[in-house]
């Protein structure tokens, strides 16, 4: 019996962990008229002009630029007024993309084995 609550223990304080580790809001880098920190972008009837809403400020731009020139994974540093990015991908070294696959791999992981012990404590009657 001890053991089994060692177990729940031991999974929530990893659960907690993940989820915590988990929180990556994601601002995007502007490539294009020097290198822009942007909260989000919209693209209108397929042209060739990106709104946008700076992080800096929040005022909303108009560039006329491809979607190429934005990069996802980056957060806007307010006191050095820059664009950088994240800590956690350069601590893993993996791209934005890649961090959201791992993510959504370990989100398939938790929730079969959630579903397994459910199987397990429902089975039993």
């Amino acid at each position: 019996m001890k053991f089994m609550k060692l177990k729940k223990t031991i999974f929530s304080i990893i659960t907690l962990f993940l989820i915590s580790y988990s929180n990556l809001n994601a601002d995007y880098l502007l490539t294009y008229y020097g290198n822009k920190c942007i909260v989000s972008y919209s693209i209108e009837d397929n042209s060739n002009y990106i709104d946008v809403v700076l992080s800096y400020s929040g005022e909303h731009k108009r560039y006329k630029t491809s979607v190429s020139n934005i990069h996802p994974g980056y957060y806007y540093d307010a006191p050095n007024n820059t664009c950088n990015l994240m800590p956690k991908l350069i601590k893993l070294g993996i791209t934005y993309e890649d961090y959201n696959f791992l993510m959504g791999l370990l989100g398939l992981l938790m929730g079969f084995g959630f579903f397994v012990s459910v199987l397990k404590i429902f089975g039993r009657r």
